[in-house]
């Protein structure tokens, strides 16, 4: 028997980030629409830098359906800065972080908080700002 993918958002405007900690077994389904509301809810409170901590997450699928994922996930999170906090001794986390590089996506794993809020937060060479307008088009500023 699987566990669902949960996910509770706490939200820090001041330093302008949203955490995510996630439970559960990660399906590519789960996964996409989990980051398609985490990119809705930064949207909806003009935050673009996110913090996901999936150390406790399994990963219940392929190599060969990452890559897809991926691919589904590169226009969804366009704009958005997201450190993962990850196991880093699953191989499935350094394949995610490599076609993410691969696609221009800015995505990059960590094994610690600190050090993933230290490159999320304070680190302004890598920082982007979305916006959305009345048309709910989005645009990015590098």
């Amino acid at each position: 028997m699987t566990n669902p993918l949960n996910y509770q958002i706490s939200l820090f405007t001041e330093e302008n980030y949203f955490h995510v900690q996630v439970t559960g077994d990660a399906t590519p389904e789960a996964i996409i629409k989990m980051y398609n509301d985490l990119t809705l809810f930064g949207k909806a409170h003009n935050i673009a830098n996110i913090l996901v901590n999936i150390s406790s997450v399994l990963l219940t699928y392929s190599s060969s359906e990452i890559l897809k994922s991926m691919q589904k996930l590169q226009p969804i999170l366009f704009g958005f800065k997201i450190a993962r906090v990850v196991c880093m001794s699953n191989f499935k986390n350094d394949l995610i972080e490599a076609i993410s590089e691969d696609k221009l996506m800015n995505v990059k794993n960590f094994d610690n908080n600190e050090m993933a809020l230290d490159w999320l937060i304070r680190n302004p060479s890598t920082d982007k700002t979305i916006t959305s307008d009345k048309s709910g088009l989005t645009t990015c500023d590098i």
